[in-house]
């Protein structure tokens, strides 16, 4: 299965340094069009407060989450003298931006000679979903699929030590962002990955705790306050109450990548370059999340979002290698892998493009013109 996009001898920076750039491009533009994420008032107040030298005191929404992975890079961007919404969410899709730039090299690294990296990319970048999330739940989420895909490769080579670094680092900064969803995968991610050559998964434990413990500075405040608070957030969470969200169609396809998980692990695993335990893993950890939130007091569709997100990649890669084999499409002219491409990222740009349409009809351009001009002298005379 090749892709006919062969750049491996050439500058691969440079291409995913145009993800990158289309990433962030389509993230602010999401926003900037109208897309205001859940919550958004109170963690752009946070990152204020962070700015000028004040924590938001314990008890307040934000530290139990806590946030600080996103509140502390918006903070050092929110000295500069421009509109605080415009810097903070420069700031969100700055970092959206990189997980999903990460998520795309590691695809890459994972299957050199086929599109999945773009997948990645066409999936997470101009995915409309995530502002109907906390700031924090949607990062999280990109980041989860980073997560999944750094612990397929540790596997595949075997434990390499730079892999298991990058794998501790991907969890501790998604600890800093979500504790609850990175913790969840991290404890779970040692039963895949724990027969490791020479017990390196402790590089991966390490970076991890070196970088929440960087990134949280709750942690110096008032250790035993912070726990206190971030287990006290998830035992409220304890009895059933329905109160999901989204249209069911945003389900469709990680559901459908589910079934394909199913069929590849128990009836087809020759079908798949995918391992069947790393499938058992995914389907696991997927069955368990799931019963989880199933049982918590609190679980709207967007706590749903990194199991979405994540299974939508790899039903890129079931298509990817179901279109490959199939005699049907072998007739075609055309490459499959394009036709594959080109259905998913029909299915994900429409989505987006409804959005900006809609949104750029309401939008007030010369308010924010002015607002912004405003903004930009008033800081600049004080």
């Amino acid at each position: 299965m090749h892709s006919g996009l062969n750049f491996a001898e050439r500058n691969v920076a440079a291409v995913f340094a145009g993800v990158f750039l289309f990433s962030f491009l389509v993230q602010f533009g999401i926003w900037f069009t109208g897309a205001g994420y859940i919550d958004d008032t109170m963690w752009m107040d946070d990152a204020l407060k962070f700015s000028r030298g004040v924590f938001p005191e314990f008890g307040s929404p934000t530290p139990v989450h806590p946030g600080t992975g996103l509140l502390l890079p918006a903070a050092v961007l929110l000295l500069l003298p421009l509109n605080p919404w415009i810097t903070f969410h420069l700031a969100l899709a700055g970092l959206m931006a990189l997980g999903i730039t990460a998520s795309s090299y590691t695809a890459f690294l994972l299957r050199p000679k086929s599109l999945w990296w773009v997948g990645v990319a066409v999936l997470l970048a101009p995915n409309a979903i995530f502002p109907h999330a906390t700031a924090p739940s949607a990062l999280a989420s990109v980041f989860a699929v980073l997560f999944v895909l750094l612990m397929l490769l540790a596997k595949e080579l075997r434990g390499n030590a730079t892999v298991l670094a990058c794998l501790g680092a991907c969890a501790g900064f998604m600890a800093s962002v979500r504790i609850d969803i990175s913790a969840f995968l991290s404890v779970l991610s040692l039963a895949y990955l724990w027969p490791v050559p020479g017990n390196r998964i402790w590089v991966a434990v390490a970076m991890a705790a070196a970088y929440f413990a960087a990134l949280d500075p709750y942690l110096y405040i008032d250790f035993a306050e912070h726990i206190r608070g971030i287990y006290g957030q998830i035992d409220q969470n304890r009895q059933v109450m329905a109160t999901f969200g989204y249209t069911p169609w945003v389900a469709f396809l990680p559901s459908v990548s589910v079934v394909a998980a199913l069929v590849y692990a128990y009836l087809r695993p020759q079908h798949t370059s995918l391992p069947k335990e790393y499938l058992v893993w995914l389907l696991a950890m997927t069955g368990i999340l799931c019963s989880l939130l199933a049982v918590s007091d609190y679980h709207p569709m967007r706590y749903f979002l990194p199991l979405m997100c994540i299974w939508e990649v790899f039903l890129f890669l079931f298509a990817l290698e179901y279109a490959s084999q199939e005699p049907l499409f072998r007739k075609l002219k055309i490459r499959t892998e394009y036709l594959v491409l080109a259905f998913f990222a029909l299915n994900r740009i429409s989505r987006a493009a409804i959005i900006f349409a809609a949104a750029f009809e309401s939008f007030d351009w010369q308010e924010f013109v002015l607002e912004t001009a405003a903004y930009v002298m008033n800081a600049t005379l004080l």
